[in-house]
């Protein structure tokens, strides 16, 4: 733990739950909160934790559509059927000119790769202006 992060005696930490997709699409935002108020609930977690606040929570649902990710998903684990259908190129086979960014795009996997997709389209569109 950087001791820099505490701030009058607490320390900051996180608590991940594993979901299924399928789960977490089944159960809809109102399930995926009650899975989430159960996990708070459990005691494994704060075994040697003498003190806690819960300052934030985020379920699935509120990723999607903070982060507008494509049917709620997170991560490849999450979406293992669209990975094997494959990703959309950052050019455009059909349409002249259409350049695409973002995390559906080859090879943006998750969301932190969507700066890094934008770079690859554009150097697709790059590359396709200095061919005129």
């Amino acid at each position: 733990m950087d001791p820099e992060l505490c701030r009058d005696g607490w320390a900051p930490a996180r608590l991940l739950g594993p979901m299924d997709f399928v789960e977490a699409e089944r159960l809809g935002e109102q399930g995926q909160r009650e899975y989430l108020s159960q996990l708070l609930d459990e005691h494994w977690w704060r075994d040697k934790i003498d003190d806690f606040r819960v300052l934030a929570t985020r379920i699935p649902a509120q990723w999607g559509t903070e982060f507008h990710l494509y049917r709620d998903s997170m991560n490849p684990v999450m979406t293992a059927q669209f990975m094997r259908s494959g990703r959309f190129a950052h050019r455009s086979p059909y349409v002249r000119g259409l350049y695409l960014a973002g995390s559906s795009t080859h090879p943006g996997q998750w969301v932190s790769f969507c700066a890094i997709s934008g770079i690859l389209a554009a150097n697709c569109l790059t590359a396709d202006l200095t061919k005129c």
